[in-house]
């Protein structure tokens, strides 16, 4: 039995002896092409561990390199869109600046245009003319340059809106019941009641319907003031806030509005919206018709579409009234 054990002992330790002198021949490593002895491979790869952990070395680096751009890309993103965003907020604050700012130039414009406004409906319209003379911006019982006011015979303060509703000879102020029988400004005793003459040709204040209307500075415009404003300015047909009538303007480069308001004969209106009568004060002193002094007539602007001129009316037609006073010195 021992010897059974003895010859087993020896062959197992011949087995192990002959493991040990089994030579395990090199690897050649495909990436760094070194030889090497096979326990510096894993398995039956190829390629050495100290390549496979330098590999994932580079790999692990080459991926923290990728996550720090894609970082430092994120933060460029981030601040270009807050830089975008800031400047969109400047820009916007800018075009909000500069709208108020144009709405604060624009209110002051309008302002300024507004006192301008009431200013010339104040003290009249300085249209550049060499007299000085200043033009209303309106009729007399007009709110606006384009409301036709009040209609006034020759000589008479209150007119058609105050209560006058007949412009004929027989409600005339100045003569008694005919035409010739005047009682003021008569320059012809043939016309005169009982051959009543004072050789007025202009108008007192007192019958002046600007002056007793709007105040001591205005008057209704002579003929020689009538005369310069349709010498001296230029005059447009126009239709202003729906009203047919006259832009005149100024070598100043202001400019007045005269509407189409016809004018009152008997207990009608006449040529309303299609021609301008507008009085002077002036009567008419003799008449080339007539061949005469002729003091049931005066003097009077007339506009129509292609005419702009002086004509002569009876005293007792229902007229419109622009004003006009002297520049102050």
């Amino acid at each position: 039995m021992k010897r059974i054990i003895i010859i087993c002992i020896l062959v197992f330790c011949g087995i192990c002896t002959s493991a040990q002198d089994v030579v395990v021949p090199p690897r050649t490593c495909v990436v760094c092409k070194e030889t090497k002895p096979t326990s510096n491979f894993s398995g039956d790869s190829k390629t050495c561990k100290a390549c496979v952990n330098k590999a994932a070395d580079k790999k692990k680096r080459k991926e923290r390199e990728n996550a720090e751009k894609e970082r430092i890309a994120r933060e460029k993103a981030e601040k270009e869109k807050e830089a975008r965003e800031h400047a969109e907020k400047e820009r916007l604050a800018r075009e909000k600046a500069e709208q108020e700012r144009l709405a604060r130039e624009k209110a002051e414009q309008e302002r300024l245009a507004r006192e301008e406004a009431e200013r010339e409906d104040r003290e009249g319209v300085d249209l550049g003319l060499p007299s000085g003379t200043l033009w209303a911006t309106r009729n007399v019982g007009a709110s606006s340059p384009e409301d036709y006011g009040d209609y006034f015979a020759w000589g008479e303060t209150r007119g058609y809106k105050t209560g006058k509703r007949i412009f004929y000879w027989n409600s005339y102020e100045w003569c008694n019941d005919d035409e010739a029988k005047l009682t003021k400004y008569c320059n012809n005793s043939k016309k005169g009641n009982k051959h009543f003459i004072d050789k007025k040709t202009e108008l007192d204040l007192e019958d002046d319907a600007a002056y007793v209307n709007w105040g001591r500075e205005w008057r209704i415009p002579t003929i020689e003031q009538i005369q310069e404003l349709k010498e001296k300015c230029s005059w447009s047909w126009t239709t202003y806030k729906g009203v047919k009538g006259y832009l005149v303007r100024g070598k100043s480069g202001k400019s007045i509005f005269f509407p189409a308001a016809g004018w009152r004969d008997i207990s009608s209106f006449v040529d309303i919206h299609s021609y301008g009568y507008y009085w002077s004060r002036s009567l008419l002193t003799f008449s080339i018709y007539t061949n005469s002094f002729d003091p049931r007539f005066s003097h009077f602007l007339f506009l129509a579409s292609n005419e702009v001129s002086e004509g002569n009316m009876y005293r007792y037609g229902g007229l419109s009234i622009r004003p006009v006073r002297m520049k102050r010195i």
